[in-house]
């Protein structure tokens, strides 16, 4: 009895909250109210509006309004995107995203796999956008692979309470707090890019505000998911990660360059693929999984492929030109190996051509004795035949073949399979 009081109870608050809301189960509309003279009714279009526990938006909900001074810039947000300015374009770089989002974090992110442009972007072009170092410390941890999982940022060590700055100009497109960032600012730049200031312990800015070069956006502190007070520094094109220190010399708080170009080098980090070891608790067991940074899109053996024809990327430097005439003009530095050489084999012999040809006819028959000989594998504990296969670079069927033995065989420690 006392359940089915509880029951009764739970009913009754759940339908005077809904009638205090003035929402109504079961109907097809919502009546929101936005002024107290329901003198005009416009209905609007229809947005998903989750009822009940089922997260199924319901594309039969109307919302009725009751202002005869609504506009688009009132409508609701759809898919948690808010964009209070009328026209896209009034926003940097809106032509490259299409969208402002004051809600979401992270941007809608692109397919890198297809990207095979060039986009120049300028960092530091006086009347356009200039550039200052967030904040002067030292580098606490760098951009990559950290810990079982990607670290898409620079760590920069300050201060709870020290002041951050922007980095270029821009607008504050975000301005909130998150569960992993903490107190986070977003800043979307006149160049295309988006800086990131995470684990802040307040916000001096508010979404929409204009940022320059050096302006301060909040203060450094240790929120979110952190452990000691930094701060995490990242840059985006389009919501997808950028190594900074390919930007930026953190060492001098300088640039590397004043325009850098943004190739598909600089994405070749989503397809790399990294073996993660977990132990179970006594840690009697031990297994494997593999961790991609891009997810699961970039993990497939076609986007593998892809990316594997991409060259690494590498860092600009300034007056790079000047820089390469300087080395091909200055004969001093080679010319001392060179005499140190001539020096010590003043005969002149043709010593090293004859040790060339031997090296150059002994490698191929080296190499077919490798290939010839079998080569075995002792299977310890926790191996599996994927992991054997991908360790020497073959597949399952081909090791079950060389040692008669079936894909679903248990492997005891201590044998030896065959893998090639």
């Amino acid at each position: 009895m006392k359940a089915i009081k509880y029951i009764a109870v739970l009913i009754f608050s759940l339908y005077v909250f809904c009638f205090k809301q003035n929402i109504a189960i079961g109907h097809t509309f919502v009546c929101a109210s936005f002024s107290t003279s329901p003198d005009t009714i416009i209905p609007t279009k229809l947005v998903p509006i989750l009822v009940g526990d089922t997260a199924e938006p319901y594309e039969d909900v109307e919302i009725i309004v009751t202002d005869s001074s609504y506009d688009e810039t009132n409508k609701p947000a759809k898919n948690l995107t808010a964009t209070s300015l009328s026209n896209i374009e009034d926003t940097p770089a809106g032509s490259i995203y299409g969208e402002w989002d004051t809600l979401s974090v992270h941007s809608t992110k692109f397919d890198a796999l297809t990207f095979d442009d060039t986009i120049r972007i300028p960092l530091n072009d006086p009347g356009h956008c200039n550039y200052v170092h967030p904040f002067n410390g030292s580098i606490t941890s760098a951009f990559g692979y950290r810990g079982k999982r990607y670290h898409f940022a620079v760590d920069i060590n300050l201060e709870t309470g020290d002041t951050v700055r922007c980095a270029f100009d821009g607008r504050v497109r975000i301005a909130q707090t998150s569960k992993s960032y903490g107190f986070v600012v977003v800043v979307r730049h006149n160049n295309g890019l988006e800086t990131y200031y995470a684990h802040l312990s307040k916000l001096l800015v508010k979404p929409g505000d204009e940022m320059e070069a050096g302006m301060i956006l909040g203060l450094g502190g240790n929120t979110g998911h952190s452990f000691g007070s930094h701060l995490h520094f990242e840059t985006r094109f389009r919501g997808i990660a950028i190594n900074p220190s390919n930007l930026i010399n953190f060492q001098t708080q300088t640039l590397h360059t004043d325009t850098y170009n943004l190739t598909k080098s600089d994405f070749k980090y989503l397809a790399e693929q990294y073996k993660i070891r977990h132990y179970s608790r006594k840690r009697k067991k031990t297994w494997y999984t593999y961790y991609c940074p891009g997810g699961a899109a970039y993990s497939t053996p076609t986007a593998k492929a892809i990316m594997a024809k991409v060259p690494k990327p590498t860092l600009p430097t300034k007056n790079a030109t000047a820089v390469n005439e300087a080395n091909s003009g200055n004969h001093s530095a080679p010319t001392k190996p060179i005499t140190k050489e001539t020096t010590s084999t003043t005969p002149k012999k043709p010593v090293v051509q004859p040790k060339k040809t031997t090296s150059t006819a002994k490698t191929p028959k080296k190499a077919e004795t490798q290939t010839g000989k079998p080569i075995y594998y002792t299977i310890k504990s926790g191996d599996s035949l994927y992991s054997v296969a991908i360790k020497y670079k073959t597949t399952v069927p081909k090791i079950c073949a060389l040692n008669g033995i079936k894909a679903k065989d248990i492997l005891s420690i201590g044998k030896k399979l065959r893998v090639n």
